[in-house]
């Protein structure tokens, strides 16, 4: 199945997609994907909700909205429930602006400064003059890097600890299929995350009416 122009629709249809496919994945992990000895949630990615917000609001208001209902997948030991990795889909209100883009990097950065592996899965476009999410991961990481543009416009990218970090990164665009990701545990040792088979499970879940916008030419 192509990748979908995921720009086409507003942020609440998007949203909906991606919690459902954070569930297909973590359901994967955890019945397939990790050995006995992890597991994974799908936790908060705030540690705040908002209640009680009136339904006519600002552009502004709505991008607070959904930054307080975003998720992530987390993996944990079994033994001690000690966080080593994280998964991150991107959604609209992290690429709204560049102080967005630069909240989701520096959350990357921490994670990797206290080595928990990290894969970003970033299916919307950067804006013209707006810094590159695995750019602005990367050269945090890295002083030395110069950023250069992907050929292709959408971003996969894993990191991992060792003896120094490693960015696994994969160019993708709408219309192309996705491939899987390493999703590290340690290391040395990583699960592949079936990226493609989880976002068919959770696209057959799409209202009609929203695939037919998806799918027009």
């Amino acid at each position: 199945m192509p990748i979908h122009d995921w720009t086409r629709v507003d942020e609440g249809i998007c949203h909906n997609f991606t919690l459902a496919w954070f569930v297909e994945i973590s359901r994967h992990l955890n019945t397939a994907g990790l050995p006995r000895t992890h597991y994974s949630l799908v936790e908060s990615y705030h540690s705040f909700e908002i209640e009680g917000v009136p339904k006519e609001l600002p552009a502004q208001a709505l991008h607070l909205i959904y930054a307080a209902k975003q998720k992530t997948i987390t993996v944990r030991r079994a033994s001690d429930d000690h966080l080593v990795a994280m998964l991150e889909i991107v959604e609209n209100v992290t690429k709204a602006s560049v102080s967005g883009i630069r909240r989701f990097a520096k959350k990357a950065i921490r994670a990797i400064d206290h080595r928990i592996h990290f894969l970003v899965i970033d299916l919307l476009p950067t804006d013209p003059g707006q810094p590159g999410l695995h750019d602005s991961i990367w050269s945090e990481v890295t002083p030395d890097y110069s950023p250069s543009p992907f050929e292709k416009p959408l971003i996969l990218a894993s990191y991992a600890w060792s003896e120094k970090i490693s960015a696994y990164v994969e160019p993708t665009a709408v219309g192309l299929a996705l491939v899987d990701m390493p999703l590290f545990l340690d290391g040395e040792h990583y699960v592949p995350v079936p990226l493609e088979a989880t976002y068919q499970a959770a696209w057959r879940g799409v209202p009609q009416r929203w695939k037919a916008v998806l799918e027009a030419p």
